[in-house]
């Protein structure tokens, strides 16, 4: 979607201040936007969309995050194109709250999407496998099997605790 179809966009001919009145009224100046930049960034592989990804975060994202758990239909709509702006453009914070929020079923399809298309951006769930005290995950302890590695990393994204396989393993 870009900006000239975004509901949150002011300037958009589809702006939706019905969607904006689901926010709190004193946070709705932050939900709302009024770029008119999408004509630069048509083009997922121009520089200007390339570097707009990396120096500004767009209201479409935030609400995304946020309201991914109140199972908003905009921001299940939107879940997969802001899934790959977080990863590309490396907003590990807000990638961890954005599974931090989200179903189990949409948390295990991104997760399915992280391991096929961004292996080597795993390092971005550090802080939340951190947490559970899982090593972040470039880092296996000697001799263990990446597989199983892998299986715990993954069984804490989707249930958000490693306690019955930290149980299970010590049995």
């Amino acid at each position: 979607m870009n900006c000239n179809e975004c509901p949150l966009n002011e300037v958009s001919e589809k702006f939706d201040k019905d969607l904006i009145s689901k926010a709190p009224e004193d946070l709705r100046a932050f939900f709302t936007c009024s770029e008119k930049i999408c004509e630069e960034r048509l083009s997922k592989h121009s520089n200007s969309y390339n570097k707009y990804l990396r120096t500004s975060i767009c209201p479409k994202t935030v609400w995304t995050v946020i309201y991914i758990g109140c199972k908003d239909s905009f921001a299940l709509n939107q879940v997969d194109t802001v899934f790959d702006e977080l990863v590309e453009g490396g907003y590990s914070e807000l990638l961890c709250s954005l599974f931090e929020n989200a179903s189990y079923e949409i948390r295990r399809k991104l997760w399915l999407k992280m391991t096929k298309d961004h292996m080597n951006k795993m390092y971005m769930f550090d802080a939340l496998f951190e947490r559970e005290g899982l090593k972040p995950f470039c880092t296996h302890p000697e001799g263990e099997d990446d597989s199983i590695a892998l299986h715990r990393y993954q069984y804490y994204i989707l249930h958000g605790s490693l306690g019955f396989i930290n149980q299970r393993s010590s049995l």
